[in-house]
């Protein structure tokens, strides 16, 4: 693999996000989802559309592409957030409270990254779009 190619695993973002789903991962053996494998399934693909989209921003040149990526994975880890909420509130989720704490932290911090990135990224379009100054001084009309 290319530097190209592992480009995003550089990228404080995608870090965040890996080490969210690690956290994600690591309850998704125990009760509550052992019984409710739609609800394991729903986690998990939330989990992997935050890592995979911020993967995938990086193989486009575009601002545009970029963006449509980062609010993706943004969405996805709102999701997750949600989800996670309400697994704290179903039986047998008592037993991995620490797990599971750690877990919806990780996804609002990563949340909160992509907001920021997002953000940073949409000053700098409309930075560039902005017309240019000239220090050139036209003179006015002569009569």
């Amino acid at each position: 693999m290319s530097e190209a190619d592992d480009f995003f695993e550089n990228l404080p973002l995608w870090r965040t996000s890996h080490e969210m789903a690690l956290s994600v991962y690591a309850i998704l053996e125990a009760e509550p989802f052992l019984s409710r494998p739609g609800l394991r399934h729903e986690i998990e693909m939330r989990t992997l559309q935050v890592t995979g989209q911020i993967a995938e921003s990086t193989a486009h040149g575009g601002y545009d592409d970029m963006l449509r990526h980062l609010h993706a994975a943004r969405g996805g880890g709102h999701a997750l957030v949600s989800l996670l909420k309400m697994v704290a509130h179903l039986p047998g989720a008592s037993e991995m409270d620490d797990a599971l704490q750690t877990a919806t932290g990780h996804a609002q911090a990563c949340s909160g990254e992509l907001k920021e990135w997002i953000g940073r990224l949409q000053q700098e379009q409309a930075r560039q779009m902005a017309p240019q100054s000239s220090n050139v001084s036209i003179p006015p009309p002569s009569r």
